[in-house]
C-alpha cells in the first residue's frame, strides 16, 4: 500500500521549500500568485485544525502586501506548532515588518525553530551567531548550524559557508576545496548567488563551472611617440633581353618517286595516270 499526502490547492500556491510540514516542493515569495489568498482561505475554512494552511495563507497575504492579517495567521499557525511559522515571525521582527526591527525577539524565534530542525532557522540563527549580529558571537556554533542547513539543502546555508571557506574568517581556515564543494551545490539547484561568487573566483581558469564578467580596461593617454618612417626606396630599373628574332627555315625539298630531279608535288609528277 503506498500512502502519499493529500495536496490542497492551497499547498501548491503558496507553499514553501524545506517546509518540514509541508508536502510540496515549494514556491519563493515570488513565485506565489493572486489567487492563493483565496486557495488558502478556502483551505482554513475546510480545515481549521491544519496548522500549515494558516501559514501558508500567511505567506499568501505577504506576497500580497497584506501585513497585518499575514502576521495574525502566521502567529495562529505558530500557536498551533508549525515549525516554520515560528522562524516567519523572526523573520517578520527582524524585517520590521509595521514595527520596528527587533533583532533579539528574532534570533530568539529562530533558536526556537531551529531547535526542532528547521534548515531556514538554522541558516539565519548560524549566520548570526556566527557574526555576532543581534547576538553574542559564537562562530563555532554558528558554523555547526550552517553546516547542518546545507545538508538538509539549504542554498543560503551553502553560499555562506562557501563564502566563509573561501576567504577564511572568524577563526575558520580557509579551504579553497570545501569552498568549491559548496558552491558546485549551490549551482546545482540553481543559486544565483553561488553562480556569482563562483565567478568572481579568481582561479576560475581551474573550475570546471564559471560564470565569467567582462574586465573593463580605462587607459589615459599621456605621451604621444612620433615614429619617422624613412621613404620606400625607389625599385631597381628593369632590365629587359631582346629575344633573339626567329630564323625561318626552309621547307626539305619534296622528293618524288621519279628520281633526284623530279621536285614536283604529289599529283604533279610525270608518272601521274592523270596525264596521260
Amino acid at each position: 500500500v503506498k500512502l502519499s499526502p493529500n495536496v490542497d490547492p492551497c499547498d501548491q500556491a503558496a507553499g514553501e521549500p524545506l517546509d518540514l510540514q509541508g508536502v510540496v516542493s515549494g514556491r519563493l515569495p515570488n513565485e506565489i500568485g493572486g489567487s492563493a489568498v483565496e486557495a488558502c482561505e478556502a483551505a482554513v475554512k475546510s480545515y481549521p485544525d491544519i496548522a500549515r494552511f494558516r501559514y501558508e495563507l500567511g505567506r499568501a497575504l505577504l506576497a500580497s502586501g497584506r501585513i497585518e492579517e499575514a502576521r495574525q495567521a502566521i502567529q495562529e499557525a505558530a500557536d498551533k506548532g508549525h515549525v516554520r511559522a515560528v522562524y516567519q515571525l523572526g523573520y517578520i521582527a527582524a524585517s520590521g515588518m509595521g514595527a520596528a526591527p527587533d533583532l533579539t525577539k528574532a534570533n530568539s524565534l529562530y533558536a526556537q525553530a531551529s531547535d526542532k530542525g528547521d534548515p531556514y532557522a538554522m541558516t539565519t540563527l548560524g549566520r548570526a551567531l556566527f557574526d555576532g549580529v543581534g547576538v553574542q558571537r559564537d562562530a563555532g556554533k554558528g558554523l555547526d548550524l550552517l553546516l547542518q542547513a546545507a545538508a538538509m539543502g539549504h542554498v543560503d546555508a551553502m553560499k555562506d559557508l562557501a563564502v566563509i571557506f573561501k576567504d577564511g574568517r572568524n577563526g575558520v581556515p580557509a579551504d579553497e576545496a570545501r569552498a568549491l564543494a559548496f558552491l558546485k551545490a549551490g549551482i546545482d539547484r540553481q543559486e544565483a548567488y553561488s553562480m556569482a561568487i563562483l565567478g568572481l573566483s579568481p582561479k576560475r581558469s581551474e573550475m570546471s563551472i564559471a560564470v565569467c564578467k567582462p574586465k573593463v580596461v580605462t587607459k589615459v593617454v599621456t605621451k604621444i611617440k612620433v615614429i619617422r618612417t624613412p621613404a620606400p626606396k625607389a625599385p631597381p630599373p628593369e632590365i629587359t633581353t631582346p629575344k633573339a628574332p626567329l630564323v625561318p627555315i626552309d621547307p626539305v625539298p619534296w622528293r618524288g618517286n621519279g628520281g633526284d630531279n623530279d621536285h614536283s608535288p604529289p599529283g604533279r609528277g610525270s608518272g601521274d595516270s592523270n596525264n596521260g
